[in-house]
């Protein structure tokens, strides 16, 4: 079992939906680590990251963008992330 397939697994049994670093970058379970990136890190997940859950852009024009955050995500929270 490779450790995007570890990863992967805790992150479902958590109940989340991928990892992210605060206003750099994020990936869904289901494509970790698109960077390429894999290392293990002390809080037992990847290269650093959070855990957390995927936020669609409710703002018009922005239909099928997404972020992943540990709190729910408005327009504002969007903005401010240059999304």
């Amino acid at each position: 079992m490779t450790d995007r397939s570890i990863i992967r697994i805790k992150l479902e049994r958590a109940g989340f939906d991928g990892l992210y670093v605060p206003g750099e970058c994020a990936c869904l379970k289901e494509d970790l680590a698109p960077c390429g990136s894999c290392d293990s890190d002390d809080a037992g997940w990847i290269n650093g990251c959070e855990p957390g859950k995927r936020y669609n852009d409710p703002r018009s024009g922005h239909e099928g963008e997404w972020a992943i955050s540990s709190a729910p995500m408005t327009a504002d929270d969007f903005e401010n992330i240059g999304a």
